[in-house]
């Protein structure tokens, strides 16, 4: 046999737990992190990235609502205002009621 194959682990069972919770620490610390950036898009003024028919798509996909084409023409023409965050989906509210899209659908206005 070779002597690589006898070898013992260069480091303990303690070094290890230690290493293994730095690890899970640094996962939660960037969790919390990406929290706090969806909690600071609440409130912000957004515009869609869309078309108002594929808008109108998008609204129909992802909530049940017979007024899609409004909500998608009122998104569309006047903006909307996020009121929640959920993932990757945000909820919008413009005039005529409220629905959920894809972030990446929606991008902040230059005027606030």
């Amino acid at each position: 046999m070779n002597d690589n194959t006898k070898r013992e682990p260069s480091f303990s069972l303690h070094e290890f737990r230690s290493w293994l919770t730095k690890q899970s620490q640094f996962k939660m610390r960037k969790k919390k992190l990406k929290n706090d950036v969806s909690e600071n898009l609440i409130g912000k003024t957004v515009e869609s990235r869309l078309g108002v028919k594929r808008l109108e798509q998008k609204i129909t996909e992802n909530n049940e609502t017979k007024i899609a084409d409004i909500l998608a023409t009122q998104f569309k023409e006047n903006n909307g205002r996020i009121v929640d965050v959920s993932e990757l989906n945000v909820t919008i509210e413009v005039e005529g009621g409220k629905f959920v899209i894809p972030k990446i659908y929606t991008k902040e206005t230059e005027t606030q």
